[in-house]
């Protein structure tokens, strides 16, 4: 994500935003960006795919935010909001 929609994110979240967030690397920001408009993310939603991403990264000790973090976190939502293509 360009930086300036991740300051827009922190600002929206203000004191729910988590300071110790880990860092987001190049690559899982790149990746957010391209996926986030043809799966309807709002800034809002970036803020939390970030944050359950981040929380992943942290249950697997990691010192930052990977693609695969990011693609778990979306994931989640993804069987949340029922995006899964089964009828069940």
């Amino acid at each position: 994500l360009h930086p300036a929609v991740l300051g827009v994110v922190a600002r929206r979240l203000g004191a729910r935003c988590e300071p110790d967030l880990p860092e987001v690397t190049p690559r899982a920001r790149r990746f957010l960006d391209e996926v986030r408009r043809p799966l309807g993310l709002t800034l809002r939603g970036v803020g939390r795919c970030l944050r359950v991403a981040a929380t992943i990264a942290a249950l697997e000790g990691t010192a930052s935010v990977a693609v695969a973090h990011v693609r778990e976190a979306l994931e989640f939502r993804r069987e949340v909001a029922g995006w899964g293509g089964t009828n069940s």
